[in-house]
């Protein structure tokens, strides 16, 4: 099946074509596979020309039919074959390459699957914790109040999917905030007497829906976030949620940047280097959040409307993208997959003090990062911060009374000679 799959992707110039497995090796070893593969013909060649005499008869058994010499014979053609097209060097490098040797391999692995097996997701029921194993229920799109396969692991094993006691924060909603949410990417559903997850994959409930969704709908402060209308992660603390979200606008562009130069067949190595490592933070982040599967009921009264909270100007997401307004659910789009202050919430703008310039006001998430972009600091500030060096008592430096200043400065002996010079140029 690797062969197979490996001969396509050269055919469609998705992976060059690699060196003959023969050109690596030495002459001892070249002349050792020479050995081995003409006693390998040999013994299949045999075994081809016996295969034609060999009497069959019947067993006491009526349905069984035996072979003679089906005993001895303990040599399958069908090894040798392999043995013919792959080597001992080969078997071995294939399965170094395939193991996942650190935590940032596992992590890329999962995200790989994930990605491909995407939006074949389950959230468990929010009373499972107080189900038996039989009884644990788990939430598709498409279909509620599935069931883990008996045989599954997962199944055998249900208490590694549900929180812990120590895990949960405590907080206000019957929705418990946790870190350690996970939620289950499955290939197929089964569906027999009830319906069966089948080969399921967990993975951290927040890092995966915001890395891997369509659509992202927010609040104004970004601590309610909508995933493809179906599941609604709330954040109880505003910082984390800009923090987060800003992370996960800059590894999707980069992401999407890698497969463009996929495509182009440029240089990729550094791009691919920084959103491993940038993947890898975020499947390792601990989050404070909340998870809660949305109904129809929800939905209805979820979103704004269009041409409410629209915005214009600088998008503080992506700067080579300008701030449009959504026209199905009302809010902006900050990015393709992302729209800003679309759900309805009876939150106001807190007050927020800009560090540069020193504005106090009451701005949103967009405005506060529109203002810090062409925000410029003060004179005011500026002389401030310089005084403040120049106050920073420092071993050596001694006190200096100011009579342009009226101060008294802790400053060096070559700091006073630069005060001292300031003055005199802005006289």
């Amino acid at each position: 099946l690797r062969a197979q799959f490996k001969d396509l992707l050269q055919d469609c110039g998705l992976l060059k074509s690699s060196e003959r497995p023969s050109a690596s090796l030495s002459s001892t070893e070249r002349s050792l596979r020479h050995g081995e593969v003409k006693l390998l013909k040999s013994l299949k060649r045999s075994l081809q020309e016996e295969a034609p005499r060999r009497r069959r008869t019947l067993k006491p058994d009526t349905w069984t039919v035996a072979e003679e010499d089906e005993e001895k014979s303990t040599v399958d053609i069908r090894d040798i074959d392999f043995r013919l097209s792959n080597d001992s060097s080969q078997l071995q490098d294939l399965l170094v390459a395939s193991s996942a040797c650190s935590y940032k391999d596992l992590a890329m692995l999962k995200l790989i699957l994930t990605s491909g097996l995407y939006p074949q997701l389950a959230v468990p029921d929010e009373f499972n914790h107080c189900k038996t194993v039989s009884e644990q229920l788990f939430h598709c799109q498409s279909k509620p109040f599935v069931s883990l396969h008996p045989m599954s692991f997962y199944g055998n094993n249900s208490s590694v999917l549900q929180l812990a006691d120590a895990d949960i924060v405590p907080g206000p909603g019957k929705h418990p905030l946790s870190p350690k949410h996970q939620l289950l990417c499955y290939m197929s559903l089964l569906e027999t007497t009830k319906a069966y997850l089948v080969n399921t994959l967990r993975m951290p409930a927040a890092q995966t829906l915001l890395i891997f969704c369509h659509e992202l709908h927010t609040n104004i402060d970004l601590t309610r976030i909508v995933c493809d209308s179906w599941l609604e992660l709330r954040f109880p603390v505003a910082e984390t949620a800009e923090i987060l979200i800003r992370k996960i606008v800059q590894a999707r562009s980069q992401w999407e940047k890698l497969l463009q130069l996929r495509f182009e067949d440029g240089d990729c190595d550094t791009v691919e280097r920084s959103l491993t490592q940038r993947l890898v933070e975020l499947m390792n982040s601990q989050i404070v959040y909340s998870v809660r599967r949305l109904l129809a009921a929800d939905l209805k009264l979820l979103y704004v409307g269009p041409g409410n909270n629209a915005a214009d100007g600088i998008n503080p997401c992506c700067p080579d993208q300008h701030v449009t307004v959504n026209d199905k659910v009302g809010g902006v789009h900050l990015a393709p997959y992302l729209t800003y202050n679309c759900l309805t919430d009876d939150l106001l703008p807190e007050t927020w003090t800009c560090e540069k310039c020193g504005l106090v006001a009451a701005l949103n998430f967009l405005e506060k990062h529109q203002h810090l972009h062409g925000c410029q600091p003060s004179s005011q500030n500026t002389e401030d911060k310089e005084e403040e060096e120049f106050s920073a008592p420092k071993p050596n430096s001694i006190a200096y009374e100011c009579p342009e200043c009226s101060k008294t400065l802790h400053l060096t002996s070559i700091e006073i000679l630069k005060h001292k010079r300031s003055h005199v140029h802005a006289q």
